[in-house]
């Protein structure tokens, strides 16, 4: 293994020690595709981040939580780094998720997917529904029935003119009131703060959102929710711009083996709205 980072984190809540992580390349269903992994020891975890975002986006004290007592994977989706089309689908990504978990033999893992990841964490156990002890699902996409209007229009923005004008927007949309003199300490916070290492490229996004538009508003995904069989806990934020979570519960009430948790004072992003909180609802 190659050890390209670690991060001292300083943060007044005795989470002082070093995040070390692991970065890797595994051939999965004939391409390959990168994760991190963090924590040796414990229950396997696998990480499923969200709609224009890779895994070095994830907060760091989240995952650093979580490494203390589990083994940590940060998967990134197959295209993510590549100018080639990745036809992607929901499908294809849970397809992906669940040779990640055989290859490396990993016993029961539970999977934490934030937004699209949660819509991506949910049809992997449609897929394998035996494979996973729990789903873990932070404001997730869901799938809904066709009059029902999931998630809420892109905000518009201005020109961006710098990498804080674009940090700055997408945590406006992402966190329950921010300001942008909270900027650096939460940049800081990244797996890797490089902007070109944050967002997959422009046709990449553009193929997730068509991969969200389809599983969502499909009536075949929505019986398959309605007859899920594996244990999932629901984290619904309170202050969400992006996901109607009105819509969202309305739904879940109807997912067979489902808990459901309001996070208050939370917006989209509740990783890292509340790191520790959220590490240690994870079992």
């Amino acid at each position: 293994m190659k050890r390209i980072l670690s991060i001292l984190l300083l943060s007044g809540v005795n989470l002082v020690s070093a995040l070390d992580m692991d970065s890797q390349q595994i051939r999965l269903n004939g391409h390959f595709v990168h994760y991190y992994q963090a924590g040796n020891d414990g229950t396997p975890l696998i990480l499923l981040t969200g709609y224009a975002t890779t895994s070095n986006f994830w907060n760091s004290d989240f995952v650093q939580c979580l490494a203390k007592q589990h083994r940590v994977y940060l998967l990134d989706y197959a295209g993510m780094y590549s100018h080639e089309s990745a036809n992607l689908s929901m499908q294809s990504m849970a397809l992906d998720v669940n040779k990640f978990s055989q290859q490396l033999k990993l016993k029961q893992p539970a999977l934490i997917g934030w937004s699209m990841g949660g819509g991506v964490a949910l049809e992997a156990s449609f897929l394998a529904p035996k494979e996973y002890r729990q789903l873990y699902l932070l404001a997730p996409v869901v799938p809904v029935a066709k009059n029902q209007q999931l998630t809420f229009p892109t905000p518009a923005h201005g020109e961006f003119r710098s990498e804080s004008d674009v940090l700055n927007y997408v945590f406006s949309n992402n966190l329950y009131a921010y300001e942008s003199k909270d900027l650096m300490p939460l940049r800081a916070k990244f797996i890797v703060d490089s902007m070109s290492e944050l967002f997959p490229s422009t046709a990449f996004m553009k193929e997730q959102r068509g991969a969200i538009e389809q599983w969502k508003n499909s009536p075949d995904t929505l019986n398959k929710f309605k007859m899920a069989k594996t244990p999932a806990v629901f984290f619904i934020p309170d202050h969400d711009k992006m996901i109607n979570q009105q819509v969202a519960e309305s739904v879940i009430s109807q997912y067979p083996n489902a808990k459901t948790k309001v996070i208050e004072k939370s917006g989209h992003a509740i990783p890292w709205q509340l790191p520790l909180e959220m590490c240690q609802q994870i079992d």
